[in-house]
């Protein structure tokens, strides 16, 4: 009898294709709540662009400032970057689903600040704002991934990602709540985003084999401790102020029983991952460092469900869970066949 063997391309297809069908149990996880199932679209799609948009950001760092990393890090970095016109694409349907997500974008639906929905948060503006923001990326990822720009074009590029991550941050994730604003959530955005390819990268070190890089593990450091304290922060201005609209963001989120997975959430996400980095026999373990990586990648991921609890239905771990591992294998996947696929071309061209 004659075995099939499946090859590296039709293996990155398979896993692309189990992603595309968790993407779709997340819907039917909450009775296939067309509502729930954009919020959860959007959770996971919003989730893996930050990890590419994030690597793009380190590519260019290290433009700049180089380091010994830099050997580790590119090969896992370039492949994300050179994503991003993929995760572009696929935010079409959550355009085609903006009065499932945001309120202001509903028929008769009013808010306290009028003038803002009037000017900036309708439908037109938001779907240009999002094409212009997607195409910046575009470049700035494969400018970083295919090229090795001078200090000064690096960061030139960094100071574009700024400015539109403000826009994309408020838009795509702050927005969903109308009545709420935070100054400090672009911030936490971009560190999340840097923090997240850091992770990748640390749990990629630690599948691989040779020695540990001990930089990777030191900026993840920097970055859970970035994070958190923006996080922190940010809640502990908004409750002390007890504007209504700020603080009813938090109490929705603890009244729906999100309390004790926030706890979960930090403590996972990163005292952990803190505590077991900052021992040296640890940062020089590549699987140890990639075990902390997993645990800020799961933090970072469990932070974003915890923000968007509130339209990802009753279970909002079971919905906002598959949709992320979801986007992961298909994006994961679809990466892994295309560059065999380029690898074979290549082959073949020399062969």
């Amino acid at each position: 009898m004659r075995r099939t063997r499946i090859g590296p391309v039709g293996g990155g297809l398979l896993l692309a294709a189990i992603g595309a069908c968790a993407i779709v149990l997340a819907g039917f996880s909450a009775g296939f709540s067309f509502d729930v199932l954009a919020a959860a679209y959007l959770s996971g799609w919003f989730f893996w662009i930050s990890v590419s948009a994030g690597s793009f950001v380190l590519l260019l760092i290290l433009s700049i400032a180089g380091g010994r990393w830099e050997a580790t890090a590119r090969p896992v970095l370039t492949p994300l970057a050179l994503a991003m016109p993929l995760l572009a694409l696929a935010m079409l349907p959550i355009l085609f689903s903006l009065p499932h997500l945001y309120e202001w974008a509903g028929e008769g639906v009013a808010t306290k600040r009028e003038a803002v929905k009037t000017t900036y948060l309708n439908g037109t503006g938001f779907v240009l704002r999002a094409v212009a923001i997607l195409l910046v990326w575009s470049a700035l990822a494969w400018f970083a991934a295919l090229t090795r720009p001078g200090p000064f074009l690096a960061s030139l590029g960094i100071i574009i990602y700024v400015i539109t991550l403000f826009f994309a941050s408020v838009d795509w994730i702050m927005s969903i709540e109308a009545e709420w604003a935070s100054t400090a959530y672009p911030a936490l955005v971009a560190v999340s985003q840097i923090a997240g390819a850091l992770a990748f990268m640390g749990i990629a070190q630690g599948l691989g084999e040779g020695k540990a890089e001990t930089d990777i593990a030191e900026l993840l450091i920097a970055a859970v401790l970035g994070v958190t304290y923006l996080a922190f922060i940010q809640a502990l201005v908004m409750w002390s102020g007890n504007i209504p609209d700020d603080v009813r963001f938090y109490v929705d989120r603890f009244h729906a029983g999100w309390a004790a997975p926030l706890t979960t959430t930090f403590v996972i996400g990163a005292v952990i991952p803190f505590l077991m980095l900052l021992f040296e026999r640890v940062r020089r373990d590549r699987r140890l460092t990639g075990l902390a990586a997993l645990f800020v990648f799961c933090g970072l991921a469990l932070h974003e469900q915890w923000l968007l609890a509130p339209r990802l239905g009753a279970h909002p771990l079971r919905s906002g869970g598959l949709a992320v591992l979801g986007f992961g294998a298909l994006l994961l996947g679809a990466i892994a066949a295309w560059t065999r696929l380029s690898e074979t071309r290549e082959e073949a061209a020399h062969g």
